[in-house]
């Protein structure tokens, strides 16, 4: 309903923030680079695919691992623990 505002707000949120020295919150600001990177590229792809009645499929993907990875982080970041892989495109 934003049309990405909150997405661009999220963006600069987090690529203006320095990193962090604690490696815990550097592996979660990298992971949540990610998450929005990758957001922002299904996004698009999905917008162009509407024209070929394939879009909405790859948008419901997106809103699904954007979830996964969302829930993923907090249970991480609740117990005190780094994102093991936080460069990875995968949960």
């Amino acid at each position: 309903p934003t049309l990405g505002v909150g997405a661009l707000i999220g963006l600069l949120a987090v690529f203006r923030r320095p990193t962090p020295s604690d490696p815990v919150a550097a592996s979660h600001l990298t992971f949540q680079k990610r998450t929005l990177y990758g957001a922002m590229i299904a996004g698009v792809a999905g917008a162009v695919l509407i024209l070929v009645n394939l879009g909405v499929f790859v948008l419901f993907l997106m809103v699904l691992w954007i979830l996964a990875r969302g829930v993923v982080g907090v249970l991480r970041l609740k117990s005190g623990q780094p994102i093991d892989r936080p460069d990875t495109w995968l949960i």
